[in-house]
């Protein structure tokens, strides 16, 4: 916003040149008579002595402002209820002051009114107290600045289940908002109507450059779709590429959704930061990693699967409400679920803060190809908004999105398509989809191939105890494997991102990497078709709730774990990194030269505001395997 130029910094300067002006010249011409006869004259001043009379003029007035921030104040309420407004304003005498706000806190502020000094923020639908920060960044007109900040106290609404961390979102769109699948050109936008009569409810949708909303690019009606539990789907067209956006929506009474911040795809500023996530259960802990993972940076969140849970597990009841839900076997059902999940205010927030690109796994999708009965997939595509290939075969969820010349996009679903019998190349995929595939790959010019699906693909190798089982059913199908390995390697530079297995990998990708002769990476980086990346889980289980029922909690319990994941490290010469027992997400940032993975944990046990850095690891390009930490 441009700022108004001052007047008052050069009024002074001004008037006491006038006043000069008027001192030293009369209304008659000054003649060396006038001058001498009023002892005006220079002749006299140069004659003066120490006889003059003394000068008891006062000193000239010190005209210096005090600092900008001795001059504006902050003005923040103590707190406020979740989903009420509060009034946040900077005040002082500062002509053509301008004002940067920005909160510590929440990742996507809901702005209901703004001024060039004053904000309306609507308070977000936490389950718990928080405290948020609030800052101004001040500017005057001659570039000073001042940065002021004050605590605001967020308490939760009266309707809350503090025990169990469940608020809904601010009436009338209880379930929040979120958006998916960019391209370089537009991006899917979400919400649910929770308000009465939605047949008859009056929807408009907004799509802004700035979270105020002071100038729209993209805006219309939209209507709700009372046979997909009042869902509301818009495809936001005519956007600028490799662009953010912030999105609402907007009843018949002008009551606002929470705000969403989106990004479009295309051609990039050189770097795209992805995030990595799975398995989340909202029975078996809190959703503190979503929680953190919308104050991250990033243009897209992949989720690989197990995005909500049909099944509670018996070791993981931390969050099971009363009454006890079943598992889903109704489309009614399954619209409930993900109803419940939407009550958890970090996955709202991180559904929010960014795109989302998601591919379903066996617990939300029936993998029978009649699933007209349960409904897991059709209720799926209401709540998650995703693009499919042909509308017709709603089934077929992979695709691609495009970031320019640096990354090719690709999610496969080897849940649903998989066939029965699991000899031959296309049984994992299914004939469509591993053809499709085959295509995408070999026409791919980008400098990097990511690809996003269920099943950890790299082998296993387990030691002789019953406690692992199966990690990824590519253990059953090899043929498939070998020829999805055999076909990115002939391209190079493939990064696989994959789900389900409930700890953290990450490994190169080489076929039949124990088997003689066994995989050595420092010599073998022939053998390896790119790098892949399983990002733990959210919540769902890892290896040490599954061995000791729940959290270990004897010495003897936490070393044999430790122990365990020593041995299956050593058996698995492919993995560059192995972590079993934390949960959380990983981030890839991805650059021409480069793509670095980072890993992030969070626990689950509580509500907590807490995030600890796990390990990163870094592939070169046209390397195809992880630079080892010993190798540096």
């Amino acid at each position: 916003m441009g700022t108004v130029p001052s007047t008052s910094a050069r009024a002074l300067p001004v008037l006491l040149w006038v006043l000069v002006l008027a001192v030293g010249c009369s209304s008659e011409p000054s003649t060396p008579e006038s001058e001498a006869a009023d002892g005006s004259g220079a002749s006299q001043d140069a004659n003066a002595g120490s006889d003059a009379a003394p000068d008891d003029s006062e000193p000239a007035e010190d005209t210096a402002l005090p600092p900008l921030a001795e001059r504006v104040a902050l003005e923040v309420p103590a707190e406020v209820t979740a989903c009420e407004s509060v009034a946040l304003s900077v005040s002082g005498e500062v002509e053509g002051m301008a004002v940067t706000w920005s909160f510590d806190g929440i990742a996507v502020p809901t702005i209901l009114a703004s001024t060039p000094t004053e904000q309306t923020l609507r308070a977000p639908a936490w389950a718990h107290a928080r405290t948020v920060t609030v800052r101004a960044l001040v500017r005057d007109v001659a570039g000073e600045e001042a940065t002021l900040s004050a605590e605001l106290r967020v308490l939760s609404s009266a309707a809350a289940d503090t025990a169990l961390g469940f608020a809904e979102d601010c009436a009338p769109f209880a379930q929040g908002v979120t958006s998916g699948d960019p391209t370089e050109g537009a991006v899917l936008l979400w919400t649910r109507y929770s308000g009465d009569d939605p047949a008859e409810a009056s929807i408009r949708w907004e799509v802004s450059t700035d979270p105020a909303f002071s100038v729209l690019v993209a805006s219309g009606d939209a209507p709700v779709a009372v046979d997909r539990d009042a869902t509301v789907l818009v495809d936001a067209t005519g956007l600028a590429p490799d662009t953010s956006y912030w999105y609402r929506f907007v009843d018949g009474d002008g009551r606002p959704s929470s705000t969403g911040h989106t990004r479009t795809a295309g051609d990039t500023d050189g770097v795209v930061r992805l995030a990595a996530a799975s398995c989340s259960s909202v029975f078996s802990g809190y959703f503190n990693a979503y929680g953190r993972l919308a104050e991250t940076e990033l243009d897209l969140v992949v989720h690989l699967g197990d995005y909500v849970y049909d099944t509670i597990d018996p070791d993981e009841r931390h969050r099971v409400p009363d009454p006890e839900p079943g598992v889903p076997s109704s489309p009614a059902e399954w619209e409930a679920r993900y109803r419940l999940y939407l009550l958890d205010p970090d996955f709202r927030d991180a559904r929010a803060a960014h795109p989302w690109f998601v591919i379903w796994d066996n617990h939300e999708a029936d993998e029978s190809p009649d699933e007209a009965a349960t409904g897991g997939v059709a209720v799926f595509q209401s709540y998650v908004p995703m693009r499919v290939l042909d509308p017709a075969s709603p089934r077929e969820a992979w695709r691609a999105l495009r970031y320019g010349d640096l990354v090719d996009l690709f999610m496969l679903d080897v849940t649903v398509p998989r066939e029965a019998d699991p000899a031959g190349a296309q049984a994992m995929l299914g004939a469509a989809q591993w053809a499709w595939i085959q295509e995408e790959i070999r026409d791919s010019t980008a400098q990097w191939r990511v690809v996003g699906q269920q099943k950890l693909v790299a082998e296993l190798a387990v030691p002789s105890t019953d406690l692992v089982g199966s990690a990824s059913a590519w253990n059953t199908y090899t043929d498939a494997r070998t020829a999805l390995l055999d076909l990115l390697r002939t391209r190079g530079d493939n990064v696989m991102l994959s789900g389900d297995f409930h700890t953290t990998v990450l490994a190169d990708l080489v076929d039949r990497p124990t088997e003689a002769p066994v995989y050595d990476p420092a010599t073998d980086a022939a053998r390896s078709a790119g790098v892949e990346v399983l990002a733990a889980s959210v919540t769902r289980g890892n290896f040490d709730e599954t061995i000791c029922s729940g959290p270990c909690t004897s010495a003897f319990q936490e070393n044999f774990v430790a122990q365990l994941g020593v041995e299956l490290a050593g058996l698995n010469p492919h993995f560059a990194h192995l972590q079993i027992t934390e949960h959380g997400y990983g981030v890839l940032e991805i650059r021409p030269e480069s793509v670095s993975t980072t890993m992030f944990y969070t626990p689950i046990l509580e509500p907590s505001l807490e995030r600890f850095e796990g390990a990163t690891l870094r592939v070169e390009a046209g390397a195809n395997q992880w630079t080892r930490p010993s190798a540096e």
